[in-house]
């Protein structure tokens, strides 16, 4: 049984109450909640989950009616919030959101997967160590292969899926679609915008009100205010992960992170190692010596400032056989 005694209420809806709360057994302040849902095998299969990126969910128990659960209080700030109070670069953002993809694999890889389905910057929790956890499962479901669509619509215009208003059921690609919307916010500080040439796919929307936020988008129409490459990499990853259609999103959560990693790695924000030895050789090498090391240092600073990346440049220099740089 789980016995406890509140610190002070968090929030109150009519289907839940949270609040902080000290409970027996527990050294540190959870959070309690009381759920008015059934729903009662999720959160028991939840209790089994471990993710450092995850909050923890240590208890449930049925009472009067409602379900009770014990959770792990996270110290920290909304997403968005963490993002604009450090000012974060869009690495730093990559790095916070490659997080984010750990998290969502654990819960995915559950049996069956587990789709959170509200996924947005204030379910996503960062402390001041940077370490993002996930929080709020009250609208996530076990993924049923035998169903075509969502028993309960739920989720938040600005990041829900299509298929979370009738078109399908939801599936790990639900999630990734909110995973792209949100890292739009972070990077553009607004909503993601809709393609006004969906118009006629809203107006046969089961629930057209709230899907309207959840239309194809094209690349060009993301932001026109950003034209760098490594925006123009991120905003394809995020109209793929946003496409209507689930079938022409990322098909997984690995899938999404590798292409994110990928992008990170090619970014010449990373810091590398030349100016000091090329100025030493400029001074003091002969001319044999000096110049392969010239040359492909005067490619760099030409490419970088004009927006290629480090492994573009390093691919240029292996064909022509010249010694790639060496990243910090």
């Amino acid at each position: 049984m789980i016995v406890y005694e509140e610190i002070e209420p968090i929030r109150k809806t009519s289907k839940s109450y949270v609040a902080l709360a000290v409970v027996e057994g527990y050294s540190q302040p959870m959070i309690l909640k009381k759920l008015d849902c059934t729903n009662t095998a999720l959160y028991e299969q939840l209790t089994n989950i471990q993710n450092e990126h995850i909050a923890r969910i240590y208890e449930i128990e049925e009472r009067n009616g409602s379900l009770l659960l014990v959770e792990e209080y996270v110290d920290g700030f909304p997403l968005n919030e963490y993002v604009q109070k450090m000012g974060l670069s869009n690495d730093e953002i990559i790095d916070l959101m490659l997080q984010l993809c750990d998290g969502l694999q654990t819960l995915h890889h559950a049996d069956p997967p587990i789709i959170h389905r509200d996924l947005k910057p204030g379910n996503i929790l960062v402390s001041e160590q940077g370490i993002l956890k996930i929080i709020d499962f009250d609208a996530s479901r076990s993924y049923k292969p035998e169903h075509s669509h969502d028993t309960v619509i739920m989720g938040t215009a600005e990041y829900a899926s299509p298929e979370q208003y009738g078109f399908a059921q939801t599936d790990v690609r639900s999630d990734i679609y909110s995973f792209g919307a949100i890292l739009y916010e972070l990077l553009f500080q607004q909503t993601l915008p809709r393609n006004s040439s969906a118009e006629a796919a809203i107006e046969q929307a089961p629930t057209k009100e709230f899907v309207r936020h959840t239309v194809k988008r094209q690349p060009n129409s993301l932001h026109e205010l950003k034209n760098d490459r490594q925006t123009s990499a991120l905003l394809q990853i995020i109209n793929r992960c946003t496409m209507f259609d689930p079938n022409e999103r990322f098909s997984s959560v690995e899938e999404l992170a590798r292409a994110l990693q990928q992008d990170h790695m090619k970014q010449p924000s990373r810091r590398i190692r030349h100016v000091k030895e090329t100025k030493h050789l400029l001074y003091y090498g002969n001319a044999a010596s000096l110049y392969p090391r010239v040359k492909r240092d005067a490619y760099l600073m030409y490419a970088l400032h004009n927006g290629f990346s480090l492994y573009e440049v390093n691919d240029y220099l292996k064909k022509n056989t010249l010694e790639p740089f060496q990243e910090e």
